[in-house]
């Protein structure tokens, strides 16, 4: 009879490879198996060229989650809607950080009605960057005697990873920093919900103050240098990156089963896509076994049920595969055509945008990925294409492709737009990115809720109808008079009345709204009640942007169905929106997509080891 305690042992080990079995259909949340599905998705090598060894046979992807990270906080500049929050850790652990910032008397504060105390949240993608910025998430505690944070300001806060280990609240070191005005949810939802004036966000409210660098993580028992070298020689043959203006490879081996990735400038907006494309690299190949592979290739991609894996496959050979790739696109097949351009566009082929313009107008499926593509083509038929996209029926398609245009070039003047702000304001925060795009067809007004206050105005000469009378906020009056002309008054209390007159067009009521002093939210509601009114006749979309998660269902595929406002878990956080964007409805303790990898290389050892393999990747 095998002694007692092996037998323990013995179900112990049965246990942990039954959980490590389950854990990626049932969710499993202990504390040390926390990390859920990677918000990118990393497609792993499949049976498609058997003999071939891939990068992503011999590794997993590493840092792939969202970090989150939060603080307390406070909100000022409260119109008496504040309240006092009672005595708790949470109270104090303001106190301590309105001291930090320089507040002599934390008490005095708080106690006034013009402020609040708030919960602040973030999440910071994979790949982020020192400096860069993301959307911060504001919300009263439960139970509060706030009644609203509308027009509120949050103050300076750090922004710390949280996690709760041995019954406590443990605190990590200062990763972010998050301060700026808030848009409540009820400026886009209304405020029929209450909870709906104690939450909202600061757009591009946080800053980064780290490197949250990705890497391989070698599987299974194949771990050692050789292995490691092996596989960043193979990557660093097809990528390249510039660190400091210097050429370096992207790949560096930091130990027998890490490495880390520096990512390559075409895809530092697609981070998923890079990825898959990194693991479909062959580790150990001849140059006449890449010719041999090519016209294998070359068949998969033209059949529609390989057409996806085999056009990652050929991207990720390089230049070699464009001829390829390039009868692929003469294919008669909708999801060959495709693909085969994608790929071509990360390739930065100049044939592919004609054939991604087609699909991000016509396709909903295709839509995102083709815009996402298309921001990276450097060749002037890809500008060409953007351009055409902003004139098509498809919302999604002409917002989206302002985001591409931006993407592609910062100083874009048809995307960059005007930058409107209250000269008045000492704050010299801008009030809100306006873009006009003269356009022939269905005039539309967009605001978008995520990143940056933007709104865009498609259409000619779109104007207000008199006679009309809407409020922006509860202190402006936006009002018709003779003569064709508009008065903008406003109110605030304390000081003295402002008035401002205008034309009716809409770009010069919103111009004069923001030197006057009105907020983004405010603007937004004096829009959508021109429309309700019939003062406006166009169209008012929020957040109308296209998806990457869509099914392509051949040619019940619409473009003119578009999902105004619905989001994804998007791996482009600086083209379209942020993770933090998705199932806004849902408790905020819904939307944690951790990633317990965030700060610093996994600690070595068996535990360690174990931990990693039981772990669902």
């Amino acid at each position: 009879m095998r002694p007692r305690f092996l037998a323990a042992v013995d179900m112990c080990l049965a246990g942990l490879i039954a959980i490590a079995l389950l854990a990626p259909h049932t969710g499993c949340q202990a504390p040390w198996m926390k990390k859920k599905k990677p918000e990118i998705e990393v497609a792993q090598p499949d049976d498609l060229e058997p003999e071939v060894q891939f990068v992503g046979d011999l590794t997993r992807g590493w840092g792939l989650g969202y970090m989150k990270v939060e603080g307390i906080a406070l909100v000022t500049n409260l119109r008496g809607t504040g309240s006092d929050p009672p005595p708790n850790d949470r109270r104090e652990s303001l106190r301590e950080e309105m001291k930090t910032n320089g507040v002599a008397h934390p008490d005095d504060i708080l106690a006034l009605d013009s402020v609040s105390m708030a919960y602040v949240k973030a999440y910071f993608p994979p790949g982020i960057r020192k400096g860069e910025r993301c959307d911060v998430i504001v919300e009263a505690p439960p139970r509060t005697e706030t009644t609203s944070l509308r027009e509120g300001w949050l103050m300076k806060t750090r922004l710390r990873p949280v996690e709760v280990l041995g019954n406590r609240l443990r605190q990590g070191k200062v990763l972010g920093i998050a301060a700026g005005p808030m848009v409540v949810d009820a400026a886009f939802k209304g405020d029929t919900d209450k909870i709906n004036l104690l939450r909202g966000r600061v757009l591009g409210g946080g800053e980064a103050l780290i490197d949250r660098p990705i890497g391989l993580v070698v599987i299974g028992e194949n771990h050692s240098i050789m292995t490691s070298t092996h596989v960043a020689a193979a990557v660093n043959r097809r990528f390249s990156a510039f660190i400091d203006r210097k050429k370096v490879g992207a790949a560096e081996p930091m130990d027998d089963d890490y490495i880390e990735l520096k990512v390559n400038d075409t895809y530092k907006n697609n981070l998923g896509r890079y990825l898959r494309v990194v693991q479909n690299i062959a580790v150990h190949e001849t140059p006449q076994q890449r010719i041999s592979r090519l016209s294998r290739l070359e068949s998969l991609l033209l059949e529609p049920i390989s057409a996806s894996r085999a056009a990652i496959r050929l991207e990720a050979i390089g230049p070699e595969a464009i001829p390829v790739l390039r009868k692929g696109m003469q294919s008669s097949d909708p999801e060959v055509r495709f693909y085969s351009a994608e790929a071509l566009a990360y390739l930065d082929d100049a044939e592919a945008p004609a054939v991604l313009a087609a699909a991000a107008a016509d396709s909903r499926a295709f839509r995102w990925h083709a815009l996402a593509a298309l921001s990276v083509v450097t060749h002037a038929s890809a500008y060409d294409a953007l351009t055409s996209l902003l004139h098509v029926p498809s919302v999604e398609a002409r917002c989206g492709a302002i985001r591409a245009i931006r993407t592609r070039s910062a100083s874009d003047p048809i995307a960059v737009g005007q930058v409107l702000s209250d000269p008045e304001s000492q704050a010299n925060i801008p009030t809100l990115r306006l873009v006009t795009v003269p356009s022939p067809s269905e005039p539309i007004v967009h605001f978008m809720r995520y990143r940056e206050a933007e709104m865009a105005i498609f259409g000619q000469d779109v104007r207000l109808r008199a006679p009309f009378s809407v409020f922006a906020g509860t202190e402006t009056i936006v009002k018709s008079i003779d003569g064709g002309r508009v008065r903008i008054t406003r109110f605030v209390p304390g000081k003295d009345e402002r008035r401002l007159e205008c034309s009716t067009r809409l770009d010069d009521i919103v111009r004069t709204l923001a030197a006057i002093g009105v907020r983004y939210p405010d603007i937004l509601q004096a829009v959508q009640e021109a429309q309700r009114t019939g003062a406006l006749a166009a169209r008012v979309e929020i957040n109308a942007l296209p998806t990457p998660d869509r099914q392509y269902e051949g040619s019940e595929d619409s473009s003119t169905n578009d999902d105004a406002g619905q989001a994804a878990a998007s791996p482009l956080p600086g083209l379209f929106f942020e993770r933090n964007s998705e199932r806004d409805d849902a408790p905020m303790e819904d939307l944690e997509p951790t990633d317990d990898d965030a700060s610093e290389k996994k600690s070595s050892g068996m535990w360690s080891k174990m931990k990693d393999w039981l772990t669902p990747g």
